[in-house]
């Protein structure tokens, strides 16, 4: 699952990083959970440590054993028994997240606008939002 994330964010031209996260920030349904965060410029900042400044959460992934199928009576059932099966959980794309980095990575300041990544070109038949010829 963290594969088709991470694909998702790089084929969008976003640089993100995987965090292992502490089990303090875990909710009650995981057992691990990894947080994927994407750059955000704007939120970058000089006097701060390097791998810490300018990240964002854009998305996780958690492996939540079998808490979710017994709360939701989900069995699977095999020649000997049946049983509750292990389940994960993943946001693919925090749209709102995912966007407002887009827009941060894309910013093209000699044109005055944001370069659309490509493959969301044909789908939004242009290749910058705003801007001028330079």
């Amino acid at each position: 699952m963290l594969s088709i994330q991470t694909e998702i964010l790089s084929s969008l031209n976003l640089p993100c990083r995987i965090l292992e996260m502490p089990t303090a920030d875990l909710g009650a349904s995981a057992a691990r959970k990894q947080d994927i965060e994407a750059l955000f410029p704007s939120r970058m900042n000089p006097a701060a440590a390097a791998d810490t400044s300018g990240w964002g959460e854009v998305t996780s992934a958690s492996i939540c054993t079998d808490y979710q199928s017994r709360r939701l009576g989900t069995r699977v059932r095999t020649a000997s028994a049946a049983r509750f099966p292990h389940t994960v959980n993943g946001t693919a794309v925090a749209v709102p997240r995912v966007l407002a980095a887009i827009l941060e990575n894309g910013w093209d300041e000699k044109r005055g606008g944001v370069v659309v990544p490509e493959v969301l070109r044909d789908w939004m038949g242009m290749e910058m939002i705003g801007g001028r010829e330079v």
